[in-house]
């Protein structure tokens, strides 16, 4: 271990009115109101043998080779290597469009943009760096989530069910509640910035012409208020591809201010009760896995093409669509996904760990269901690891084995959102804890 040196940097991406959202099925979403500022912001942590830098952005979406050029555009900005730079997102439905996504087309402008926006970013953060101090920890927090994946009485499962409570037999997974909080301070005792890991899909004004950060903006607003209006928010996303703030059966439940303003309380919270240290391991391993696209049948492919003619039937028999919209998208999704298999069978998805202190984070391009994120804590022989999902890249959601069997949203084959073979969770899992041995 060596002595820390540590900066914090924020920038505004640009999302102005008429700014094209991205997150869901169409109809297209032009911004008609921009309630906050969307931003990227950025973590720099360096010790006399390694410098790591986190980034999260305010999308929904990445495509691995957007977070590949904006990795090493960023380690050749800072002097160091590509498997230490982590680029992730918060999975924000409200911000622009980042990668195609059933119809909705991808906003190259912007994306051009942030990759200009995120090098400088870097550069001047790196111009910044100082002597600090690093603390950790984490607490939980129950009442604010919820898995969203509800099984019904015929044994298939309803992600946000809008049916009556007596179809519903219970929740198919748990949440995790976990809040993993990293604060760094600098020699004089003020907060240069935080590090905040959880698991919530962002969903607040999805499918409204609202432009927002969503609750990570409150969160980062809320520490700025706590602290001090330099303190700077890295919020990155945990395995949250089955878990919402949305209670199906009391939707007043939470709104986006108080979800953000309880994971603000929270991580100060923690943050005041750690112990700190400049001596801080900083560490980093990366590698790539290949996961199977799904192989589907013929008779799914000929079910999708009714579904196009006009056909009363359905995409999957386990699945609920919410519109007629929304059988004829997944349908076209599902045939170009059959199209895309054919091509090329399989996904390129990056894996990366990181060791920052007391530390671990596990990370993964993928909407990664909570159970999943749970065998890599257990299997990690670091107390406190975190897992970063949609991260560097996203090749859509992974769920369990069970999931699959029981159908639904997250499980219904789609080119753009559910490419992957059922086995990809355990290639996943296992490929990260190889990864955290390594640390």
């Amino acid at each position: 271990m060596s002595k820390l040196f540590a900066a914090f940097g924020e920038v505004e991406l640009p999302c102005s009115i008429g700014t094209l959202l991205a997150g869901w099925i169409p109809p297209e979403r032009p911004a008609r109101l921009k309630m906050d500022p969307i931003q990227a912001t950025m973590a720099m942590l360096k010790n006399e043998e390694t410098l790591l830098v986190l980034v999260s952005m305010d999308v929904i979406f990445l495509e691995v080779e957007d977070a590949d050029e904006i990795r090493h555009l960023i380690a050749d900005a800072v002097g160091t290597t590509y498997d230490r730079v982590l680029v992730g997102i918060t999975h924000n439905h409200c911000g622009p469009s980042t990668m195609e996504f059933c119809g909705t087309p991808k906003d190259l402008e912007f994306m051009a943009a942030t990759k200009k926006l995120l090098v400088q970013c870097a550069r001047d953060t790196c111009a910044r760096l100082e002597p600090a101090v690093l603390g950790s920890g984490f607490t939980y927090e129950n009442d604010i989530t919820w898995n969203r994946r509800y099984i019904l009485r015929d044994g298939s499962a309803f992600a946000h069910p809008q049916v009556d409570k007596t179809e519903v037999l219970c929740a198919e997974g748990p949440i995790d509640p976990q809040v993993g909080v990293i604060c760094v301070r600098n020699m004089g005792g003020d907060a240069m910035g935080y590090v905040v890991n959880f698991a919530c899909h962002p969903l607040f004004y999805g499918g409204q012409c609202i432009a927002t950060a969503n609750f990570p903006g409150v969160l980062r607003r809320g520490l700025k208020k706590l602290e001090n209006p330099n303190c700077v928010t890295v919020f990155l996303q945990g395995a949250a591809g089955d878990i919402s703030h949305s209670n199906p059966f009391d939707k007043k439940r939470t709104t986006m201010e108080s979800v953000g303003r309880r994971l603000a309380e929270r991580s100060y919270e923690v943050a005041l009760a750690a112990p700190y240290s400049g001596d801080v391991a900083l560490d980093a391993r990366a590698g790539d896995v290949s996961i199977p696209k799904r192989v589907l049948t013929d008779e799914q492919v000929a079910r999708a093409k009714r579904v196009l003619a006009g056909e009363d039937v359905v995409i999957e028999p386990t699945w609920h669509p919410m519109s007629s919209m929304d059988l004829k998208v997944f349908a076209a999704e599902l045939i170009a996904l059959k199209e895309e298999q054919m091509r090329q069978p399989e996904i390129r998805t990056p894996l990366q760990v990181l060791k920052i202190g007391q530390t671990a984070w596990a990370t993964v391009p993928a909407e990664l269901f909570v159970k999943l994120g749970m065998e890599i804590k257990l299997g990690s022989s670091i107390d406190q690891t975190y897992v970063a999902a949609y991260t560097n890249g996203l090749v859509g959601y992974v769920c369990t084995p069970e999931a699959y069997a029981h159908g639904g949203y997250e499980a219904t084959p789609c080119r753009n959102s559910s490419v992957a073979d059922p086995g990809a969770g355990a290639v996943i899992v296992q490929g990260l804890l190889d990864l955290l041995a390594q640390l």
